[in-house]
């Protein structure tokens, strides 16, 4: 079956270089690890040839090479292009229905959280709950990613390298409430991946409890998270698996809605 790239009208004027680098930044899209022989074999050219236009990219910082494994994977140039072209979706339109749907079901205030470069999230929408004591709406908010729930949500699905592009040399830039060390902080990321969402009791606000978790496109990249949060004293240890399950729930619907 022929690829959108070779169904589509090919140039009247192909320059076959161009061809080759294109296609080799949609292989690096396409697979976690690349190596130069399976580049070389899925382009038809010479080893050399996958090569050269292999360190043309990595010159341009759209791939960066594994210095275990000597394979290639996409670099930061590509990995931001991809999120700002995300972060350009109308997603608060595609998500209101599943966040509304959230809060009426469970009756806690939902919300809608896009991930910022300098390490911080933004409330972009919310559902604020009807009960009398309950977290107000946050649109507008800018907050730690590293110190909450959705936050930990997105940076959980990151790889090392780019964890390293957010935080250099691994500094924390800790808001109000308490702080962590990057040792805290992987093991936080580490339990959010294990459970599938990310926990926050009090870290920011004492009375202000969350879970969170992540959107991911069709490819598995996140950039957006969906937050429950609720006060302190209604979080415990069944409430917020409760909680985490609807929050994946949640994130999966709104994934199912956009126009990936």
């Amino acid at each position: 079956m022929a690829s959108k790239a070779e169904a589509a009208e090919k140039p009247t004027y192909p320059i076959g270089s161009v061809d080759s680098a294109l296609r080799l930044l949609l292989l690096v899209g396409e697979h976690k690890q690349l190596r130069i022989a399976d580049a070389a074999e899925e382009l038809g050219v010479a080893r050399s040839t996958a090569h050269r236009l292999m360190q043309m990219l990595q010159f341009h910082g759209f791939v960066k090479q594994d210095e275990d494994s000597r394979a290639y994977r996409a670099g930061p140039v590509l990995f931001n292009m991809g999120l700002q072209v995300v972060r350009n979706l109308d997603i608060r339109r595609h998500a209101r229905p599943a966040i509304e749907a959230t809060a009426a079901e469970l009756g806690e205030t939902v919300l809608l959280f896009v991930l910022q470069q300098d390490g911080h999230i933004a409330c972009i929408d919310g559902v604020e709950s009807e009960k009398w004591l309950r977290i107000g709406n946050r649109i507008g908010a800018v907050l730690p990613a590293h110190q909450t729930a959705c936050g930990l949500a997105l940076l959980a699905e990151y790889e090392p390298e780019q964890l390293n592009q957010i935080y250099p040399e691994h500094h924390l830039a800790n808001g109000d409430g308490a702080a962590i060390t990057w040792k805290e902080f992987e093991k936080r990321l580490k339990a959010t991946r294990k459970l599938g969402y990310a926990v926050q009791k009090g870290e920011l606000e004492a009375d202000v409890s969350a879970v969170g978790a992540a959107i991911r496109d069709e490819r598995g990249h996140a950039s957006f998270a969906v937050s429950i949060a609720i006060p302190t004293s209604r979080l415990g240890s069944d409430s917020g698996r409760k909680l985490g399950e609807a929050a994946i729930a949640c994130a999966g619907r709104i994934t199912a809605e956009l126009p990936w």
